[in-house]
C-alpha cells in the first residue's frame, strides 16, 4: 500500500467530519430557534383566541 494512496481518503474523510461537524453545528443553533417560533406561535395563537373569548363575552 502506498501511503500517496491514503492520503485523498484521509482529506476526504476530514472534509465530511468537518461537514458533519458543522451541519450538527448549524442544526443546534436551529433547533432552539425553531421551537422559540413554535412557542411564540402557539402564544399568539393562544392568547389570540383567549382575547376572542372575553371580547364576546
Amino acid at each position: 500500500m502506498d501511503p500517496n494512496d491514503a492520503l485523498p481518503q484521509c482529506q476526504a474523510f476530514r472534509q465530511g467530519t468537518q461537514t458533519q461537524f458543522f451541519s450538527f453545528i448549524s442544526l443546534c443553533v436551529e433547533l432552539p430557534l425553531n421551537i422559540v417560533n413554535l412557542t411564540s406561535h402557539f402564544l399568539d395563537y393562544y392568547l389570540g383566541s383567549v382575547e376572542d373569548e372575553l371580547c364576546s363575552v
